[in-house]
């Protein structure tokens, strides 16, 4: 090809970059770019590359997450595999009632304590009047 562009000849080395990069999520563009070449001639010549290298990519991370989750050493990707895996979730859980469902406190413990406090409560103004029963 006189005075054209050069015709593009794939390497080894250019699909392991072409796999990485594509694992990684790389867009197509920036290959392309890395590469000195067009996307159109990225797609042209490592399509089944771009197609496959994400999904080898979550394989190897997946596999990675299992060991680290089965090796009673990682508790933490243990609970990260339970919670995506098996739907576990963190709760916070707020009781409002006892056990039993009754009240924490039995209400007039609770009546007899407030009025006790109410009883013996300094007058927060001179011309306060007494809480009357």
């Amino acid at each position: 090809m006189a005075g054209g562009r050069r015709k593009y000849e794939p390497t080894d080395k250019d699909l392991r970059i072409v796999e990485a990069m594509s694992g990684c999520g790389m867009p197509q563009e920036a290959i392309a770019r890395a590469l000195d070449i067009d996307a159109k001639t990225l797609r042209k010549h490592f399509r089944k590359a771009l197609d496959s290298s994400a999904d080898k990519a979550d394989a190897q991370v997946a596999a990675t997450l299992f060991k680290l989750a089965t090796s009673g050493h990682c508790p933490s990707a243990t609970f990260f595999w339970m919670k995506c895996r098996r739907g576990w979730k963190e709760t916070t859980r707020l009781e409002h009632s006892g056990p039993d469902g009754r009240a924490l406190v039995p209400i007039e413990a609770a009546r007899a304590l407030l009025e006790g406090a109410a009883a013996s409560r300094p007058a927060e103004d001179s011309d306060e009047q007494p809480i009357k029963k």
